[in-house]
């Protein structure tokens, strides 16, 4: 786990968060940050604090479909690679994802139980309410009681759950299924 450690500067002070993986994922991605986060409290319960604030730090502000963003949303991924850097990808950062604002929520709940730490609480509100907005507003964008994905970016991923290559949710048959989707998963986060 140190070395899937990303610095994270908040205000003058040094926390850490997990990066994705080695090599190919040594950057910011919300979903497996937060999951290696959620794993770890109970040893080293700082890694959720950095998560936290630094998904907070890049919480979307706006909407762009080119980035899948949406106020309130927490990022999927940050990559700085070169077709990204060229803008012919939309990963700098790439709001694709369904179940990491949700995630957050539950991750500060459950930094809480074990830091107990108020300020941390204070300082999350603000992303909190918007995280808390994104679900009814963006996540349930048709007003029938479930979180569902639909994909903007003409770049962006199809599928934005934990499982998100293209060919990843189907029915028994092997059909793929036609977003929006509305995964059992994120339903039971919410």
């Amino acid at each position: 786990m140190g070395a899937l450690r990303i610095e994270v500067d908040d205000n003058g002070h040094q926390f850490w968060m997990p990066a994705a993986g080695i090599p190919w994922f040594v950057a910011v991605f919300g979903r497996n940050s937060i999951i290696s986060s959620l794993q770890a409290i109970a040893v080293y319960h700082e890694f959720a604090r950095g998560t936290l604030l630094k998904l907070a730090q890049l919480q979307a502000t706006e909407l762009d479909d080119w980035h899948d963003a949406q106020p309130g949303k927490m990022l999927h991924e940050m990559r700085r690679d070169e077709l990204t850097t060229l803008n012919l990808l939309p990963y700098h950062p790439y709001y694709g994802t369904v179940d990491t604002t949700i995630l957050w929520i539950v991750t500060l709940a459950e930094a809480f139980n074990w830091n107990a730490d108020v300020s941390m609480l204070d300082e999350c509100r603000t992303p909190l309410e918007k995280a808390l907005s994104w679900i009814d507003k963006y996540g349930d964008f048709d007003g029938d009681g479930f979180v569902e994905y639909l994909t903007r970016s003409p770049k962006g991923l199809r599928n934005q759950g934990w499982k998100d290559s293209g060919d990843a949710i189907v029915y028994p048959d092997g059909q793929l299924v036609e977003p929006p989707i509305a995964l059992c998963e994120v339903q039971g986060y919410v």
